[in-house]
């Protein structure tokens, strides 16, 4: 890098000795070498140069030490400020520091002590602050040296370089001995004498010499005059002291002398030992102490008696009343029972009855304590929560003199004042014992008051409370979620409970302007020496996970990357708003309070080095210019320069360069001077923080909604951005904001006859309005309005919310109109359906329902139909008398009058005018609003056990759905009029003459479609007590691909239609399928009765139940079954498979039809089977079955049965009885029947060459057999 400061590295630190005055003191000359200074953090030993000068190195007694609270700059290289460990050897007289001749001018400000080492610039004593005016000058700082300063501490002001640090301090001379001595160091003296004297002699005629004894319970001495006072017999020593001191000019040493002093006796000498003080006792609570009486005489001494003169303390328990001679000893008892508080004191007297003994006397003390109970404290709750608190409290006394001991402490706490009164709840915390102590409190109710005490209890349950204090629970922040009920004008904020909570506040901002598309280097710090900061914002407009970013510096014109740092390794997320600030290891600028800073590599740029923010290793913004050394700085007008200075993003910049810039030099960065402000070296008072003007907010409600969990927000611009955040509040307790979420509301699009206003067209989550004429294609939207004068024809499927209507909307034949929101329909308003059946003929009947709510459209008006061009299809309408509804198993006739009722089914005959050709009704419903919504068609009126009912809604309905919302039915079936069944020449209806569905599939095949399209009637087979049938708009749907079930029978694989056909033209089907759910018995999920029995129809039976869906279990190859027909004709008919699905369309898979009139058994999948009906009603005729294996042995033959021909006559025999005998010409024409009970049967046979001969036996057999007659 460029301008890489050089600095001078020549410290020494001197240590010498200054001669102070003429009392004496010496020099001494002492240096600390480098071996002095331990190697560490902060410096290095190539970067510390300290020179030796004339003198003794000191080793264990002077060593200087380093701190890392701060630091001076030797060298280019941190370093601690200097402080010494061991105190230096004499006063310190004076500091000096000399600077080198370069480096800044800073202020110093020593601190030192005279007994303590310094480590900070917090300790000792502070001298005054003094600051170089000159790079090679030297600042000095005087010390008296009767202050005794043995320790400094030296802080500087800020980086520095410094050539020499000097330590001047005092060092005493030598000093002479005194010859301090007694001239009689053993003396022995009698008690009697009662004093000695003698005084000890010394060359220091100036200095006082000082006397003391060694043990003066044996004898005193006067410290100045040296005059000994005999106590008692004994042996003692009498020491003189003499302290350093100069006289006649000489330094004389301190001495000392000493003589021992023996003092005999005859007499009896008594002396009392033993603790003087009794201590301290509670009032009416003794404590005993023992002494002993010591006779150091020769003699004994006899008849003791010791007395005290204060009855606090009571004397006992004398060992003896005789002490021997000669050291002899005795003891007593002395117990001291306060009466009342404070000092007490007595005099205890021994005395003997001996001539010549002396009276003995001995001062006692002790104090007398009243009770004062334990002294404690609370202070205030901290790491306070919605649901938890710390409570604090300090016990600083356990109090005295205590009935009983203290056993433990803790808090009680409530929810009222003086909660150990108002059922507080106790919370035990140990032991009692001085000092602070805490305990965590949980399950408390969020923004409650609790108040709360100390305590200390005894064992005896006996309480002792502290001072009562309080604190108030937080609220937690609600959890805003996302916002439902999007619309142009307004949405629904929604925000989960917070325990406790009993409102809310809502606030809803607007934003205007885009966020940034991604990170910005927003700030960039050059500040003099190491102070180096950068500065990351995030206004994108969420949080960013910083897994993929990092920063990258360039140094010196490098196209490579110098330095790297990742910056998820200093924090995983940035979020949105936010900043990351990096620095230098050794910036030390005051950044603001609270912003944090992270030491990065990447921050030892110079004014001449390029720094680049990646994604992913790509370049979003590039400070400078990659691969261009500018020099010095890249610089612009208006004193703009990379070097010393600060520079902070523009506020209107919302994005990064990503782009290297192209030219070289120091104007080679283009958008120094257009996206950066200036400001001067070392500023940082905006550091981590940033303004942008991407997205502004603007407040535009803040309001309490009550205590709701959703809110509806209105009166908002369509497309435009908004956020809300929300606020939980109880009483005066306020939570934090909750997260916020970003709303953007919806555009409106507009069809204005030629076009939509977003060129596409609206879709799910768009507003849709209709301007003018729309005929288009289907489209969704979440709400429609449609403006006056304008019509909108459906012509596949509209699907939308909120409907508002003021024009025409109109429904086309087969289309869907889905509208699951609110229906408001203007004045003059109209809304249509148009419903077209397939050709149908005079006398032929249509089932109806209208989709149409509360519509004044009569059944009569609706009978005439209506063309497109808007006049009535029929002149004539329906006859009067053929409107029916159904009750009690038949239809019922109602007035032509009446209007449609939703859900409720209608049976109407076509137009009187219509004619035996068919053509098309056009049905027309009117009205203004359609049915919609949850329609519930209520049956009570209606007996039997079918229901008439009908789609209510503008649009399919898929019948599954239906079935799985009425779960109450009967049976899974529901039933379709067909409206071209086929009539015979009596006008009574041939064939199925009602569609079958349910889940197994649907009769006739090809109506597989399982929706009940518009104005569609149906039947249903209702269960025991069901009067209500429930429509939703759950079951509404636009194609047959878009319900819950795709298919009727979409999980019925296995199945095939059976179809008989009339000769003229009638048909019938019956669904053959195979689920693996289904049993040979009635299954009313399954299975599907036949409805409207006419003639010539086939059906198979289970349960009772005629079927013309019929489902068995899993498909077996040799499964069988019996096909039933009923007609009533004699004619002929032809029986086919129409189609085939899964196993029963596997390649090689038969289907046999038996005809048990003839006996002849047809493949139906390889040829239809043709017969012909006697027209005798019903007959068991046929049986189906899969495999060839059927086709075996005679069934004569195995019931050993004999049929012959012979002239017109058939004969029988059998070995079971006969009970009936049948002849079909081959046709399958019955052409006689006999009916007796017998083994042997003639029959009449006339007019056929070959016939049938069908036999019924006793036992319920049945056999065919084919003869020539």
């Amino acid at each position: 890098m460029k301008r890489k400061r050089l600095f001078l590295i020549r410290t020494a630190l001197a240590l010498f000795m200054v001669l102070c005055s003429v009392w004496g003191w010496g020099q001494g000359n002492v240096t600390i070498t480098r071996s002095s200074f331990p190697s560490g953090t902060g410096y290095t030993s190539s970067t510390w140069n300290a020179t030796a000068s004339t003198g003794e190195t000191i080793t264990g007694t002077s060593n200087l030490f380093l701190t890392t609270v701060a630091y001076i700059q030797i060298g280019g290289t941190q370093i601690p400020h200097p402080y010494n460990s061991t105190a230096i050897p004499g006063a310190i007289t004076k500091i000096e520091i000399t600077m080198p001749g370069s480096g800044s001018l800073r202020a110093w400000t020593p601190s030192v002590s005279a007994s303590t080492e310094i480590t900070s610039a917090s300790e000792g004593t502070k001298l005054a602050a003094k600051t170089f005016t000159s790079n090679s000058g030297t600042l000095s700082w005087d010390l008296d040296a009767a202050d005794n300063y043995r320790y400094f501490y030296l802080q500087a002001g800020g980086n520095t370089n410094i050539a020499e640090i000097k330590i001047t301090y005092q060092v005493a001379a030598a000093c002479q001995t005194s010859d301090l001595a007694f001239t009689n160091t053993t003396v022995s003296q009698d008690l009697s004498t009662g004093t000695y004297t003698q005084t000890a002699t010394s060359l220091n005629g100036t200095t006082g010499i000082i006397y003391s004894s060694s043990d003066e319970t044996v004898a005193t001495v006067n410290p100045n005059t040296g005059v000994v006072n005999f106590v008692t017999a004994g042996t003692v020593t009498i020491t003189a002291t003499q302290a350093e001191g100069t006289h006649n000019a000489t330094l004389y040493c301190t001495g000392t002398a000493t003589y021992d002093l023996t003092i005999t006796s005859s007499a009896p000498s008594l002396v009392i030992t033993g603790a003087a003080d009794h201590g301290d006792s509670c009032i009416g609570t003794s404590i005993t102490e023992t002494f002993t009486i010591t006779n150091s005489g020769n003699s004994s001494a006899g008849g003791l008696t010791v007395v005290s003169d204060n009855s606090q303390f009571v004397v006992s328990n004398l060992s003896a009343t005789t002490v021997p001679g000669s050291n002899g000893t005795v003891t007593f008892d002395v117990t001291f029972t306060p009466a009342s508080s404070g000092a007490q004191n007595a005099t205890i007297t021994v005395q003997s009855s001996t001539s010549g003994s002396n009276v003995a006397t001995f001062d006692i003390t002790g104090t007398g304590n009243t009770t004062v109970d334990p002294a404690l404290a609370t202070s205030a709750a901290t790491s306070i929560s919605a649901t938890e608190a710390t409570l604090n409290g300090e016990i600083t006394s356990l109090g005295t003199c205590l009935s009983n001991p203290l056993t433990e402490k803790g808090f009680v706490y409530g929810t009222s004042v003086n909660p150990e009164f108002s059922g507080g709840t106790f919370l035990t915390d140990g032991t009692a014992a001085t000092g602070v102590f805490d305990a965590t409190v949980t399950t408390l109710s969020p923004a409650t008051t609790y108040y709360y005490k100390a305590y200390v209890m005894d064992g005896t349950g006996q309480y002792y409370f502290s001072n009562e204090l309080s604190f108030t629970t937080t609220l937690d922040a609600p959890v805003a979620t996302a916002a439902t009920n999007i619309t142009p004008a307004g949405f629904t904020a929604n925000w989960n409970a917070v325990t406790g909570a009993d409102s809310y506040v809502l606030e809803v901002y607007e934003e205007t302007g885009a966020p940034m598309t991604d990170l910005i280097i927003s700030e960039y710090v050059e500040g003099s020496s190491n102070n180096k900061y950068l500065e990351i914002y995030n206004g994108t407009g969420v949080d960013v996970d910083l897994s993929t970013y990092s920063v990258t510096l360039h140094a010196n014109g490098t196209s490579g990357i110098t330095n790297t740092q990742n910056l998820s390794d200093l924090q995983p997320i940035l979020l949105n708003g936010a900043t990351i600030v990096l620095r230098n290891s050794g910036a030390n600028l005051t950044t603001p309070i609270g912003v944090a800073t992270y030491i990065s590599s990447v921050c030892n740029f110079n004014g001449d080095d390029a720094v680049v923010l990646r994604k992913n290793g790509f370049e979003i913004d590039i400070f400078g210019v990659i691969g261009d050394d500018p020099g010095t700085a890249w610089t612009g007008a208006g004193g703009y320069s990379t070097l010393d200075k600060t520079l902070r993003r523009k506020s209107n910049v919302t994005g990064g360069v990503t782009v290297n810039p192209t030219g070289t030099g120091e104007t080679a960065f283009t958008t120094l001077t257009t996206e950066w402000d200036l400001f001067d070296i070392n500023t940082v008072s905006d550091l981590g923080s940033h303004t942008a003007n991407t997205v502004t907010q603007t407040l535009l409600s803040t309001q309490n909604v009550g205590n709701v969990l959703t809110f509806d927000v209105t009166g908002l611009n369509p497309d435009s951005n908004y956020t809300y955040s929300v606020i939980a509040v109880k009483g005066t307790v306020e939570s934090a904001v909750s997260n916020t979420i970003s709303v953007t509301t919806l555009p409106i699009i507009t069809w204005d006859g030629s076009a939509w206003s977003n060129g596409t067209g609206p879709d799910a989550s768009m507003p849709a309005v209709i301007d003018n004429d729309y005929d288009g294609s289907s489209f969704e939207a979440a709400s429609l309005t449609v403006n006056s004068g304008a019509t909108l024809t459906v012509n596949s499927f509209v699907r939308t919310g909120d409907v508002v209507n003021n024009g025409t909307i109109t429904v086309a034949n087969n289309a869907n109109f889905i509208q699951t929101g609110t229906f408001t329909a203007g004045a003059g308003s109209a809304f249509n359906v148009r419903r077209v059946t397939k050709p149908v003929l005079r006398l032929g009947y249509i089932s109806w329902s209208s989709p149409m709510a509360s519509s004044t459209q009569t059944l009569k008006e609706f009978s005439y139909g209506k063309l497109n061009d808007g006049s009535n299809q029929s002149a004539t309408g329906t006859l009067d008398n053929r409107f029916y509804t159904y009750s009690g198993a038949s239809y019922v006739t109602i007035p032509s009058g009446n209007t449609f009722v939703p859900g409720q089914g209608y049976q109407i005959r076509t137009p009187n005018d219509f004619t035996t050709t068919a053509q098309n009704f056009q049905g027309w419903f009117t009205g203004s609003v359609p049915n919609s919504g949850n329609i519930t068609y209520d049956a009570t009126a209606i007996t039997g056990d079918y229901v008439f009912l009908g789609n209510p809604y503008p649009g399919s309905i898929s019948a599954l759905a239906f079935l799985q919302e009425n779960t109450g039915v009967a049976s899974q079936t529901l039933y379709v009029w067909d409206s071209a069944s086929a009539m015979d020449a009596g006008n009574q209806y041939t064939g199925n003459t009602y569609w079958a569905l349910n889940p197994t599939g649907t009769v006739p095949f090809g109506t597989d479609d399982e929706l009940i399209a518009t104005g569609q009637g149906f039947f249903v087979e209702r269960g025991a007590s069901q009067n209500s049938f429930n429509f939703t708009n759950a079951m509404r749907v636009t194609d047959a691909t878009s319900g819950v079930f795709q298919k009727a029978g979409n999980g019925v694989n296995d199945k095939f239609w059976l179809q008989m056909e009339s000769a003229s033209g009638a048909k019938s089907q019956v669904l053959m399928a195979f689920a693996g759910a289904a049993t040979a018995g009635f299954d009313s999920t399954y299975d599907g009765k036949l409805l409207g029995e006419g003639t010539d129809v086939m059906y198979t039976k289970a349960g009772g139940h005629k079927l013309v869906i019929d489902a068995h279990a899993t498909f077996q190859n040799n499964d069988q079954f019996n096909v039933f027909i009923n007609t009533s004709h004699i004619q002929n008919y032809t029986i086919s498979v129409v189609h085939r699905l899964g196993a029963l369309a596997a390649a090689g898979q038969s289907v046999y039809i038996k005809d048990k009139a003839t006996g002849v058994i047809t493949d139906l999948t390889s040829g239809n089977y043709s017969f012909t009906s006697a027209g005798i009603g019903e007959e068991d005729r046929f049986e189906v079955f899969f495999s060839s294996m059927a086709l075996g042995t005679s069934e004569t033959v195995k019931h050993d049965i004999q049929v012959y021909g012979n002239e017109g006559m058939v004969t029988v025999l059998a070995r079971k009885d006969i009970t009936k005998v049948s002849v079909y010409d081959m046709s399958g024409r019955l052409l006689s029947q006999k009916t007796e009970k017998a083994r042997t049967v003639s029959i009449p046979a006339k007019g056929a060459v070959y016939v049938m001969v069908v036999v019924e036996l006793a036992d319920g057999s049945k056999v065919s057999k084919k003869v020539k007659i």
